[in-house]
């Protein structure tokens, strides 16, 4: 029997014969998850001699790969002394293989249904995904900051804005450090999600960066913002351009820093900071609030929040692990550094669909995944999230733009990102319009790729704002994968439905009405029309639960 934990924003599964509970599913949805063997869902507990020896082609250098928890480190953390030449070489034969994947899986293009999606499988195939640290992590804030008042600085060179948009006239009444932020905000949204490696090099992910991209993409969007708020077509290019320049050399000094080892000399700590009431959906609760703090940086987090991430890197990483394991809290550290990093002073990028949208999604859908979302916003055990490289301990798959399927970009199966062939997906992105455009693009190919497998069932519950000039928002109204029937979208009215806030760790209210009208799509495959019937009335019902979780707000 499927329930919900709310003190852990996690739902999970009783046994009413042995009265036992768990945190895994134990008849999933998924055919991955079907034919995956018992063994190879359990977590293993950390041993020094899961460490593995490989090469970096890369950066021409020995690291070591331990396939149990995900990590890689750039010294030996067995103790032993280096290895000799000959075995560098053998570890450099090996780590080629590693790098690009796609070589061991020609031949039978169905054997990625009947191979595990464990995390052990997914480093195995991306060992070079190194993951952050605290002081990499400060690192990356500094540059940031330095980015937007670059932006700051050159966009106030061109005089004030004298535009009728809401940046323009935030610039005017606030000043252009915060009228500006939703434009940084915006630029890097666009290039963080829309920066996707396409030549199978698999190693070069280690020079790119959480936030930083290490090549940039054209920026329409963002352009025709400054353009509506009073620049010209050739000062908003300029504009942007020296911007991208500085992230572009922002990514390279990260780079440079990751392959000087961390140092150990600081840790993370967890202190109590304040017990707080919370203002739930159906009623207050007093919850205590704890302080992660490393150096003299530190973020606040609920604990019902650190209980979910434990809960969370258990399922995926280590299932002995305690909130005061130091590992644990290092990592979630740079998990709440980096999306506070990337939302800036708004939690509006990371805003996510309610409690009770999740359970009426997973009740009628079978959503089991969802498209774009964090450890922190989380609602399933499963996700794509921009920062695999500190998300991928807590469940997450990578970029969602990586998938396409059967196959990633840069010739990655789906099955080595952790992704099945077929499922039921849920999309919330940010609301960005070019990552929208990109992601309603994504999903009709994906879809199109996959119209007439009738063993494939696909289905996408799309959630974004109701911008109704969008070009992702009219490929959707008029995608022949539209269900329950052609054109049928569900508005749902501002005012009458929730989200819960982007940065809910620390927020001391559960949700928020929403402030502008939301769309909800069902694009479905014929197979996954079959498999999660859609109908209109249905459809309607998901509406009348969200309204009455208002009138309790």
């Amino acid at each position: 029997m499927e329930k919900y934990s709310k003190t852990h924003s996690l739902p999970y599964w009783f046994n009413t014969q042995t009265e036992e509970s768990v945190w895994e599913n134990p008849s999933p949805l998924s055919v991955l998850n079907q034919q995956r063997k018992p063994e190879e869902s359990k977590t293993k507990v950390v041993n020094e001699s899961a460490w593995q020896e490989k090469y970096s082609t890369t950066h021409k250098a020995v690291y070591w790969f331990n396939p149990m928890t995900n990590e890689s480190v750039w010294t030996d953390p067995t103790g032993k002394k280096p290895s000799a030449s000959p075995h560098a070489n053998q570890a450099q034969h090996e780590d080629i293989n590693e790098e690009q994947p796609h070589k061991k899986r020609r031949g039978n293009p169905s054997s990625a249904l009947s191979t595990s999606c464990t995390g052990s499988a997914v480093s195995a195939a991306l060992a070079e995904v190194i993951e952050d640290h605290p002081s990499l992590a400060l690192e990356r804030e500094r540059l940031r900051e330095q980015c937007h008042h670059l932006l700051v600085d050159e966009n106030a060179k061109y005089g004030a804005m004298k535009g009728s948009t809401k940046t323009a006239i935030s610039c005017r009444k606030d000043g252009d450090a915060v009228g500006m932020q939703g434009v940084f905000a915006r630029i890097m949204w666009h290039q963080l999600l829309c920066e996707i490696d396409t030549n199978g090099d698999i190693g070069s992910s280690m020079q790119r960066d959480g936030i930083f991209p290490m090549t940039t993409v054209d920026d329409e969007a963002v352009t025709k913002e400054l353009i509506d708020a009073g620049r010209s077509v050739s000062d908003s290019n300029k504009i942007i351009q020296i911007v991208l320049d500085a992230m572009r050399k922002a990514c390279k000094q990260l780079a440079d820093m990751r392959r000087i080892p961390a140092s150990n000399s600081s840790a993370v700590t967890l202190t109590t900071e304040a017990s707080n009431i919370v203002e739930g959906v159906k009623r207050q609760q007093r919850q205590v609030f704890y302080s992660l703090r490393f150096g003299q940086k530190a973020f606040s987090v609920s604990d019902a929040h650190l209980q979910k991430l434990l809960r969370l890197y258990k399922i995926h990483t280590d299932k002995e692990a305690t909130l005061e394991d130091s590992l644990f809290l290092r990592r979630v550290f740079c998990v709440i550094h980096r999306y506070e990093s990337l939302s800036g002073a708004s939690d509006g990028y990371q805003m996510a669909f309610p409690h009770s949208g999740f359970q009426w999604l997973r009740d009628n859908v079978g959503v089991e995944i969802e498209c774009f979302a964090s450890p922190l916003n989380c609602w399933n055990q499963r996700m794509c999230s921009v920062a695999r490289d500190t998300d991928q301990f807590f469940g997450s798959m990578g970029n969602f733009f990586l998938f396409d399927g059967s196959c990633a970009t840069g010739k990655v199966s789906a099955t080595n990102m952790g992704l099945p062939q077929g499922g039921s997906f849920e999309a919330n992105p940010p609301f960005v319009e070019s990552v929208m455009n990109r992601m309603a693009h994504h999903i009709e190919k994906i879809l199109t790729s996959f119209a007439n497998r009738d063993d494939v069932p696909f289905s996408f519950s799309v959630i974004v704002p109701a911008w109704t000039d969008c070009e992702g928002i009219n490929v959707m109204t008029n995608s022949k994968f539209l269900r329950p029937q052609p054109k049928y979208v569900l508005r749902l009215e501002k005012r009458k439905h929730n989200y819960r806030p982007g940065m809910q760790h620390r927020t001391t209210h559960e949700e928020q009405p929403s402030n502008v009208d939301t769309l909800v799509f069902f694009l479905q495959n014929n197979a996954g029309a079959k498999k999660w019937p859609v109908t209109v009335k249905m459809a309607e019902t998901l509406k009348t639960r969200l309204k009455d979780d208002t009138l309790r707000t």
